[in-house]
């Protein structure tokens, strides 16, 4: 199975071009999002977070290409991931900085405090396909 046949979330971790002081300490994967395909197979919804907004599209497959055009690079890493039940009482309200990986793991269903930075959402991840 491909990539393109996967019908849960793709997790997609890049590097950010926006200047920023934070770019440095995060390393290679400085920013994340994710996509996955619409129930009827023909689109895809993206969802999309910065610092101040959510963005949430449905494109077309050509589209689709583009938008990963824009974002990824030769150390980009795309994770497939199902969403988890989430245990009732174990999760945390959504509070504090609104973060491309604070999304996601809401998006996901992971309730973890301890994941703050992209590359320790992919961690959390790639851990969790083992």
């Amino acid at each position: 199975m491909t990539i393109d046949d996967y019908n849960g979330w793709i997790i997609v971790f890049c590097k950010t071009n926006k200047p920023h002081w934070l770019i440095n300490w995060l390393g290679d994967y400085s920013h994340c999002y994710a996509y996955a395909k619409s129930p009827l197979g023909d689109h895809y919804i993206v969802v999309n977070s910065s610092w101040s907004n959510i963005v949430i599209s449905i494109l077309t497959a050509d589209e689709m290409a583009g938008y990963n055009d824009i974002f990824m690079n030769d150390n980009s890493v795309m994770i497939p991931y199902d969403i988890k039940e989430a245990v009732k009482g174990i999760g945390f309200s959504f509070c504090g900085i609104l973060t491309c990986v604070s999304v996601t793991k809401r998006l996901l269903g992971i309730h973890s405090r301890r994941i703050i930075t992209p590359r320790q959402l992919m961690r959390y991840l790639k851990n969790e396909l083992r």
